[in-house]
């Protein structure tokens, strides 16, 4: 019976201490809610309408110095084809050499294909009333 009555004292005593811990973070609840319901002050209506505004707007207009100056492109001259080499604005080239930008992707008996990522341009060779030179070899 005495150890049936010091085990009822020592659930008391442990349910006493969990309620003092309970009520103790009760109060700190109750502190931090009370801190919260204060009121607040913020900034006042004129401060707000004196700020600048913090976000960049882009206008639609390009400014003069945005305006994209056009690049001006090589030209390039097909002077010759001979077996496997061309030659291009006086410098001869081999197949899959690159001129600038471009890479020389095929060379056929009247025309060379440039190639790059963009585009791809294809060469004759002229004369100076723009008509294409044919040479026949038996």
């Amino acid at each position: 019976m005495k150890t049936m009555i010091c085990i009822l004292f020592l659930a008391v005593l442990a349910i006493a201490k969990e309620g003092i811990s309970l009520e103790q973070e009760v109060k700190e609840y109750d502190q931090i809610f009370s801190k919260i319901a204060n009121k607040r002050v913020g900034v006042d209506v004129k401060n707000i309408n004196e700020i600048s505004n913090p976000f960049v707007v882009q206008s639609s207009e390009p400014n003069s110095s945005d305006v994209n100056i056009p690049v001006q492109e090589p030209e390039y001259s097909l002077e010759a084809i001979v077996d496997r080499k061309v030659k291009i604005n006086g410098k001869w080239y081999w197949i899959n050499e690159t001129i600038e930008s471009f890479k020389i992707t095929k060379i056929t008996q009247k025309s060379v294909i440039l190639t790059n990522e963009i585009e791809q341009k294809e060469l004759f060779i002229k004369t100076k009333d723009r008509s294409n030179i044919e040479i026949f070899s038996k």
